[in-house]
């Protein structure tokens, strides 16, 4: 079907050959093999029936006394001791942190065999333990071959790739495959086995291979695996994990990069950035709200001349040029000597009213009575007794006493 397709015939990649179930199974027939394993040897009773049907390799066919037949070990199989020394060899390794899981878990030394390889494993086996492991175990002429495949795979994944280095190994795993037909037999070489030689040729097409192969959706395989909770409805767990992490990224996909997604800052408003302001100079009250009324001395110590008074130093750094000079033209009308208090209107009469408790200035001791009681009433026993148009336009002169003479009142709500 598919070269029935118009753009079939010029595809230059027209399979993408995943090198690590690739090297995986290549891995699990080599060892398989030459440990002699059972259910994962080649060299099975039917392979060497099969040498004698056609007339090949005499010393590999089976050995007939009288009415029985007997497989013999072949020479590229390890010798039970050999095998148990190999074992011995792979569980005592042991790999840095990150780099490889531990692969001792998975021999049995009394099995004869591996147990539990993941492909990862096989990947680290395959170029790392199996070429030092065999040296001295096989025959010279079984060893060189496997060194070579292991070399071959161990360039082939390599992070950075030369054009020279994949037409070498084009042509080295192409006579690689010609001395293992000398040494193995024909069930040896399965699809895996061929499919090797065309792993040089996709990685000059597509590039180094680790940009390819499947171990990242492995990973990710793993870990929805991992999230299964009903064993006996798999599907709608792994989906159920899917959603929280799908329905986090999915909205902000489609903005661009620049555009920051954290929420943006409230403005403040201009009472706020006076208040704001003010309180980088004059002590804060502690909390809940209150109404503080500044004597005009503290004012006027804190601010020896208002109307020239630099408030860019004590400017925060999200307000504008124009909201600092409104802050400055508003305290130079509210701090103009001799002029009298701006008329409040009856929303700003009633504020202290709605407050629970108000918190009096430095003169607050020499207040009258009737003053200190109102402060000491409930706010509802306030809103009785107080009219709602009443302003208060007591003030305090230079030295904080109470008087009847006009002066100024600063407001400063916290």
């Amino acid at each position: 079907m598919f070269f029935e397709l118009p753009c079939w015939s010029k595809l230059k990649l027209r399979h993408n050959l995943d090198v690590m179930h690739v090297e995986k199974n290549v891995f699990d027939t080599l060892v398989g093999t030459i440990l002699d394993i059972e259910g994962k040897t080649k060299d099975t009773i039917k392979a060497r029936l099969d040498l004698e049907r056609m007339g090949i390799r005499r010393g590999l066919w089976m050995n007939r006394d009288s009415d029985k037949a007997r497989r013999d070990l072949a020479f590229f199989s390890m010798k039970p001791n050999d095998k148990k020394e190999f074992l011995k060899f792979v569980s005592s390794v042991k790999f840095p942190d990150g780099y490889a899981s531990n692969i001792a878990r998975c021999v049995n030394v009394d099995g004869g065999k591996f147990t539990g390889l993941k492909s990862h494993d096989c990947h680290v086996f395959m170029q790392r333990l199996l070429p030092v492991g065999i040296r001295h175990l096989l025959p010279e002429d079984v060893v060189k071959p496997i060194m070579l495949l292991c070399r071959f795979f161990s360039q082939l994944t390599a992070k950075t790739l030369r054009r020279t280095d994949m037409f070498q190994l084009r042509h080295e795993i192409v006579q690689v495959l010609c001395k293992f037909e000398m040494i193995f037999p024909p069930a040896f070489f399965t699809s895996m086995m061929h499919v090797m030689v065309h792993l040089p040729e996709e990685a000059l097409l597509a590039g180094p291979v680790n940009y390819c192969w499947m171990y990242p959706i492995e990973r990710l395989l793993g870990e929805l695996k991992k999230s299964v909770r009903n064993r006996a409805k798999p599907e709608g767990s792994i989906i159920e994990a899917w959603k929280r992490p799908e329905a986090s990224f999915f909205p902000i996909s489609g903005f661009p990069p620049s555009l920051p997604l954290s929420p943006p800052s409230p403005q403040p408003s201009l009472s706020a950035v006076t208040s704001a302001t003010s309180a980088t100079c004059l002590p804060s009250p502690q909390p809940p709200p209150c109404r503080r009324r500044l004597p005009a001395a503290s004012k006027s110590s804190v601010f020896p001349d208002s109307s020239r008074a630099d408030f860019s130093l004590l400017r925060p750094p999200f307000l504008t040029p124009e909201m600092s000079d409104l802050i400055r033209h508003d305290r130079s009308m509210t701090t103009a000597p001799g002029s009298d208090p701006p008329a409040q209107s009856a929303s700003a009469a009633t504020a202290p009213a709605l407050l629970d408790h108000v918190v009096v200035g430095p003169g607050a001791s020499q207040e009258p009575a009737s003053s200190a009681s109102s402060v000491a009433q409930p706010a509802s026993a306030r809103r009785r007794h107080r009219p709602t148009d009443t302003i208060d336009t007591t003030s305090t002169d230079n030295t904080g006493a109470s008087g009847s003479q006009p002066g100024i009142t600063t407001l400063l709500y916290c």
